[in-house]
This record gives C-alpha cells, structure tokens and sequence, in this order.
C-alpha cells in the first residue's frame, strides 16, 4: 500500500492546527515537512521551532525534507525538533556518507533526494544504507510547477536497482502530484508528496485513498 504523505508547504498557516486536523482525518499516516533555507533553494520554511510545535500537535509521521546547503549544520536540531525521518540533497553536501551516520546516530529513518538533473546513478552506492529516496519531479522549492516526466523513468530505474539489491528503501516522489501523477506512478512509487494536489482536493480523503492500491 503507498502512502500519501501531504506537504505542509501548501497548508494555510493561519489555520494550522485546522490543517493538521485535516490531514489526520484524511487518514493520511506521513506529513512532508520542507526545511529551505533561501540558498538551496529559493525561499525561507519551517524550522526546528515549527516542527517542535507541529509534533505537538500530531502524532503523524513527520518526513523532514533538508532542501538547504550544508544539510550536517541542520540534522541534530531538526531531529530533537521531533521529525521522523531526514531527508537531504544529494547535490547540497560534499559528504552523504557521514550524513548518513550522523541521521542514523539520532536513531532517524534516512533518506537521500536527487534533483531533475541529478542521474540515480550517484546515489546508487548508497542505496544500501537508505530508507527512502526522494525523486524531485520539480526544482527544490519551486511549488506549483509542474511534474516533470524524467520522474517516472528514476521511478523505473530505482525499481529495477531495488529488485537487483536486494534493497528495502522506499521510494517516494515530489512535485505537481496530483490524481494524473498518482495514475502514472500506480503500483510504482511507494510514496506520493502532494501539496497543493491535497490541500486544494474538494475530497482530501478521496485523495489520500486514490494512493492505496
């Protein structure tokens, strides 16, 4: 069963509590929490302060996405912050295996995202030590653009190398998801990030429910 895990980016934050509410009751099990810190990419969000209140006020899944520069500066704190997993930029870090452990030493699920133009090719060595792999189907903080079709061959590609290692990561995908993508990536991705394709669904629960094949 995949999971729709919706993107707090497109919430309304002067209802956030109301939002919160929102997504459990759509029963929806994850909430994608983007970190930016105006140099990855192109605009200021959330931070251990937010997070520590949304924690407060969920006990959903919290999947932290580290769209930021320098991602080993931003780990202990948005891990004592109350995320449940950290997820960095293969292209914001000289260093992913030391930010590997340095995740798993706060006893976090790990993941790795790759950009559009970033070939799956450069994560592969580390699939091994992943829990999920998030494939960028739009440029770091660029929300409402729309999905870009090189996403579903990473999709492809990530399956092929799951199934030949032997691997358990998951792999989720992000950027203009929405019933269209979700048709596109059935029985393929294990975890959709919907932001505004959630948060502007007549029926949110219809929307959470159209992942669950």
């Amino acid at each position: 069963m995949a999971i729709l895990a919706p993107s707090l980016l497109s919430a309304n934050f002067l209802h956030l509590k109301e939002e919160l509410d929102s997504i459990e009751q759509a029963k929806a099990t994850w909430i994608h929490l983007d970190v930016m810190d105006g140099h990855f990419a192109p605009d200021l969000f959330l931070g251990p302060k937010l997070i520590r209140d949304i924690r407060m006020g969920t006990s959903l899944f919290l999947d932290t996405h580290l769209m930021v520069d320098n991602p080993e500066r931003f780990v202990d704190c948005l891990a004592e912050a109350g995320s449940d997993a950290l997820t960095f930029h293969w292209e914001a870090t000289t260093k992913p295996a030391y930010l590997i452990k340095m995740i798993r030493a706060q006893n976090k699920k790990v993941g790795i995202a790759i950009n559009p133009e970033t070939p799956v090719s450069c994560i592969a060595p580390f699939l091994g030590e992943l829990d999920l792999v998030l494939v960028m189907a739009i440029s770091p903080g660029r929300a409402g653009s729309p999905f870009q079709i090189e996403a579903h061959q990473k999709v492809d590609e990530l399956l092929q190398l799951r199934q030949q290692g032997h691997s358990k990561f998951l792999i989720s995908v992000d950027g203009g998801i929405g019933t269209k993508e979700i048709a596109l990536l059935k029985n393929k991705a294990d975890i959709f990030v919907s932001g505004s394709g959630f948060f502007s669904a007549m029926d949110r629960l219809a929307f959470v429910k159209s992942v669950q094949y």
